[in-house]
């Protein structure tokens, strides 16, 4: 399919990913932020973005992105170190979803860019639902997945976090 947006892309681990900069507002340094449980097993925490608290969504465990077992990020300890407040490194993006802001977290920017064709998501490419993603875009010589940034988050999954 043609597309005539543009992308945001970024790394999660060596993944590359991309996001269209239609629901996105900005882009920070990633800090200290309140971790807490969640319903939502992709949320990590809750940060102060312009005096409204947002819920960070973490992709690396949903999508398997974490180190191999043993291993521990510089985050992922500063996380088992403290009680109710930890810090990440990389960005968030500061997102526009189903009419909330809400933060993901992300290692690395890449830029933005406006591919020529954006490809179907093999089914076959991931055991998660295929809501979460969009399509493939080729992006300088990198095949980076397109995120469906609507669907991260569900109506269902939504309301459990107003409540």
């Amino acid at each position: 399919m043609e597309i005539s947006r543009n992308l945001l892309y970024f790394d999660i681990r060596q993944d590359k990913f991309a996001i269209s900069m239609g629901s996105v507002i900005e882009v920070v340094a990633a800090g200290h932020y309140e971790k807490d449980y969640f319903p939502v097993p992709i949320l990590r925490g809750k940060v102060w973005y312009r005096g409204k608290e947002i819920f960070i969504i973490d992709l690396k465990e949903l999508f398997g992105l974490e180190l191999p077992s043993g291993e521990i990020s510089a985050d992922r300890e500063e996380l088992l170190n403290r009680k109710g407040e930890a810090s990440i490194q990389g960005n968030i993006l500061i997102l526009e979803m189903r009419g909330q802001l809400m933060g993901l977290q992300v290692d690395q920017i890449g830029g933005v860019a406006v591919p020529k064709k954006l490809y179907p998501y093999p089914k076959m490419a991931s055991t998660l639902e295929d809501r979460y993603f969009e399509g493939i875009a080729k992006i300088h010589d990198d095949l980076v997945i397109v995120l469906n940034e609507k669907n991260l988050i569900d109506d269902n999954e939504l309301e459990v976090l107003k409540a």
